[in-house]
C-alpha cells in the first residue's frame, strides 16, 4: 500500500509539473534561438555617409517633465544632423508645471493637451502624430518618438536616415539606460534591457522578422503613420501598435547603432508603479495571444505568429524562476523526459544570458550585478503577482531622480 501511494504521488507531481517544464523548455528555447541568430549578425560600426535630406520631427510626450526635458533638448541640439532638417514637437500632456514654458523657450513647438478622461502616453502620441500629419510635408519625412527623460546619441539620426533610405518605413532604435552604474535597480534594468532591447530584436532582424516596438526611440515615415494611424491607447501602447502594423504587413526594422538612453528609477520603490503597469499590460496581451496565434496561422503570417508568441514568454526573471523551480522538482520524479527537458531549459537560459550580455558588450563590472539577481527576482515576482491580482486601470507617471516623493 505505501508503494502504491508513493507511485500515485509521483504521478500527481508529474501531472502538475509537466506543463511548467514544457513551458520553460519552449520559452528558453525561443530565447536561445533569437540569441543564436543575433550572434550571426555583423553590425556596421562606421557612421553612414548618406546625405541627410529627410526631415525628422521629434515627438516628445511630456507630463510634468520640467526637470528632465532640458537634458533631452540639449542632446537634440548636439546631434550630427543639419538643424534645418529637424524639428521638435512636444505634447505637454495635462501638465501642471513649467514643461510647456521650458519647451517654448528652447524653440520647440508645444501642443498643450488637457483631457482628464483619456489619460496616458498612447493618447498623447495620437494627439501629436495627428497634428504633425496635418502639417505639409514629404511622405518620406520621419517622426521619431522620444520619452522626455531620455538622451539621444549624436549619430542616431544618421543611422535612422540611412535605414529609411534602404526602404524601411518603421524603425526601432536601441533603447538602453543612462548611468547604469548609478544604482542597483538601474544596473539590473540595464542588464535586462541589453537582452530584451538589443539581443532579441537583433535576432529577429537576422531571421527576417519584425523587431517590435519598445516605446522609446521608435521612428516612422509619415507615409507609414498615414497608412496605419496611431490607435494604441492601452498600458502597453507600443506592443499594441506593433500588432496593428503587422496586420497591415508593415515590418519594424532594428537599428542597433541608433542609440537612445533613458533614466531609470533609482530605487525599487520608485520602479514599482512603472513595472506593475508594464506587467499588467503584458498579462492582458498574453491572454489575447492564443487567439492571435491561431488567426496568424490561418493567414500564414509568420511575423505576426512570432510577435504573438513573444507575449506568452514571461519576463526573464519570472521565466528563470519557473525554470529553476520546475527543474528542481523534476528530479523528484522518475520521469527521464522531464529531467532532460529541464536540463535543456537551464542550458538554453544560461546561453541566452551569458552569450547575450557578451554580444551587447556589457562591461564586466555591470555583469557582476547578476549576483544581486535573487533579490531582484523576488521583487519582480511580487510585482508580477500584484499586476495579475490587482488591475492597473490608468497610466501613472514614474517619479524621476531628484524629485520629491508625492
Amino acid at each position: 500500500m505505501p508503494r502504491t501511494c508513493e507511485k500515485n504521488d509521483r504521478t500527481t507531481i508529474r501531472g502538475l509539473l509537466s506543463p511548467l517544464v514544457f513551458y520553460g523548455f519552449g520559452a528558453a528555447g525561443y530565447l536561445a534561438l533569437l540569441t543564436a541568430a543575433a550572434l550571426r549578425e555583423c553590425s556596421e560600426t562606421t557612421v553612414p555617409t548618406t546625405t541627410p535630406q529627410r526631415l525628422f520631427s521629434f515627438l516628445i510626450p511630456a507630463h510634468n517633465e520640467e526637470h528632465t526635458l532640458p537634458h533631452l533638448l540639449e542632446s537634440i541640439e548636439n546631434l550630427a544632423y543639419p538643424p534645418h532638417r529637424r524639428q521638435v514637437v512636444i505634447v505637454a500632456d495635462n501638465c501642471t508645471d513649467a514643461t510647456a514654458l521650458i519647451a517654448r523657450r528652447a524653440g520647440a513647438t508645444v501642443l498643450e493637451r488637457h483631457d482628464q478622461t483619456r489619460i496616458g502616453k498612447g493618447y498623447a502620441l495620437d494627439f501629436g502624430i495627428s497634428w504633425i500629419l496635418e502639417q505639409p510635408g514629404d511622405p518620406n519625412d520621419a517622426i521619431l518618438i522620444l520619452d522626455a527623460d531620455s538622451e539621444i546619441d549624436a549619430s542616431c539620426l544618421l543611422w535612422l536616415n540611412d535605414a529609411f533610405s534602404t526602404g524601411a518605413v518603421a524603425l526601432q532604435s536601441y533603447y538602453t539606460v543612462t548611468a547604469p552604474s548609478s544604482s542597483t535597480p538601474a544596473a539590473l534594468r540595464y542588464l535586462a534591457l541589453s537582452l530584451y532591447h538589443y539581443v532579441r530584436p537583433l535576432g529577429r532582424k537576422r531571421l527576417g522578422l519584425s523587431a517590435g516596438l519598445r516605446g522609446n526611440g521608435m521612428a516612422f515615415t509619415r507615409a507609414c503613420l498615414a497608412r496605419v494611424p496611431w490607435q494604441a491607447h492601452g498600458l502597453t501602447e507600443d506592443v499594441e501598435q506593433h500588432m496593428l502594423f503587422l496586420k497591415q504587413g508593415i515590418r519594424v526594422d532594428f537599428v542597433p547603432q541608433a542609440i537612445v538612453r533613458a533614466e531609470m528609477p533609482s530605487t525599487f520603490q520608485v520602479a514599482a508603479s512603472q513595472n506593475r503597469r508594464w506587467e499588467r499590460g503584458r498579462l492582458l496581451l498574453a491572454r489575447q495571444s492564443p487567439r492571435l496565434i491561431w488567426e496568424s496561422i490561418r493567414r500564414r503570417h509568420p511575423m505576426l505568429i512570432e510577435a504573438a508568441i513573444e507575449q506568452l514568454v514571461a519576463p526573464l526573471s519570472i521565466c528563470s524562476g519557473l525554470i529553476l523551480f520546475s527543474s528542481i522538482l523534476s528530479f523528484l520524479t522518475q520521469s527521464r523526459l522531464l529531467r532532460l527537458l529541464s536540463i535543456a531549459s537551464v542550458a538554453s537560459l544560461l546561453f541566452h544570458v551569458v552569450a547575450g550580455l557578451r554580444l551587447a558588450h556589457v562591461p564586466p563590472a555591470l555583469s557582476r550585478s547578476l549576483l544581486r539577481l535573487p533579490l531582484y527576482m523576488t521583487w519582480k515576482w511580487w510585482i508580477w503577482l500584484q499586476a495579475a491580482l490587482r488591475p492597473v486601470a490608468i497610466w501613472q507617471r514614474t517619479q524621476r531622480h531628484g524629485e520629491g516623493h508625492s
